[in-house]
């Protein structure tokens, strides 16, 4: 039988948490989670219905949430193993399989190809578009209208005093988005960050280091001290992107929490540089 869920399962890295623990029910013969649309459908095939509460404790096991949103069927089978049946849009072929698939159709387990909504994995740089990076885009606009308006109301215009507006401006917007849910930020942090894949502590905390920077760069204290740690910081993060993008790994990224499913991209890579470079900067000009 096969039993379909709704789930708040929005990345890869979310996928990679839940997948050891619906593993090791033994009554799950394969399952498939796509990742693309907006309900996150979880379709898991197994043999009895009270493993339907058995996936339900395994999903909220690894920190997310599952719904069943039909009724177990039975389904037809083809050389042995289950045919999925598609809710939604049909997701694009996959190359990877759950352990125990053969290969055909697949959402998302794991490493996979892209789908509608997910970066490509054949180029850092394809499929950047405004549609996708929307939710960034106009934080970015925010961030930079703040500064400008700060600037404009006590002027003249010093660049020094604006690029530590502008930071903490960026420092503090970025910081909200990943405080909306720490846990989950922290998982997809996880699967990327140098630092933060040996220590889920610094997950944890990351979203409170950006907060801090923030307020510390629109209060222009401790300048040499902020500076140094954002270069720091930024520059840990920037060698875990560079790596994804190396492996051409389609992963989410976390810049904006798990509010928004933004893949990884040369955008990822931009922003960071840029705050890397503005952090030199006000060293030299302080």
């Amino acid at each position: 039988m096969r039993t379909v869920f709704e789930t708040d399962l929005r990345c890869n890295a979310c996928v990679a948490s839940v997948s050891p623990h619906i593993q090791k029910l033994p009554d799950v013969t394969d399952w498939s989670v796509d990742v693309a649309h907006p309900k996150k459908w979880l379709r898991v095939s197994h043999s009895h219905e009270s493993t339907i509460a058995e996936i339900v404790r395994a999903v909220k096991a690894a920190g997310f949430s599952a719904i069943q949103v039909d009724t177990p069927t039975s389904h037809p089978v083809s050389n042995g193993l289950p045919t999925l049946i598609t809710l939604g849009p049909a997701p694009l072929p996959r190359e990877s399989s759950v352990a125990g698939e053969s290969s055909g159709a697949q959402e998302s387990i794991g490493t996979q190809e892209p789908n509608e909504g997910e970066a490509s994995t054949k180029s850092p740089s394809a499929g950047l578009s405004w549609s996708r990076y929307k939710p960034l885009g106009l934080v970015l606009l925010y961030v930079a209208g703040m500064t400008a308006f700060v600037e404009w109301i006590a002027p003249p215009l010093h660049w020094h005093r604006a690029m530590s507006h502008f930071m903490g401006f960026f420092f503090l917007a970025f910081a909200f988005f990943k405080l909306l849910d720490v846990g989950k930020f922290a998982t997809a942090f996880a699967s990327y960050d140098v630092l933060a894949k040996r220590s889920r502590t610094y997950a944890l905390a990351y979203p409170w280091l950006e907060l801090v920077l923030g307020i510390l760069f629109l209060s222009q204290r401790f300048g040499t001290f902020t500076n140094i740690t954002t270069i720091g910081v930024m520059g840990i993060g920037l060698l875990g992107v560079l790596s994804a993008l190396q492996q051409r790994r389609t992963i989410q990224c976390a810049c904006l929490g798990t509010a928004f499913n933004l893949p990884m991209s040369i955008v990822t890579v931009i922003e960071n540089g840029t705050m890397i470079a503005m952090a030199i900067a006000m060293l030299l000009l302080a």
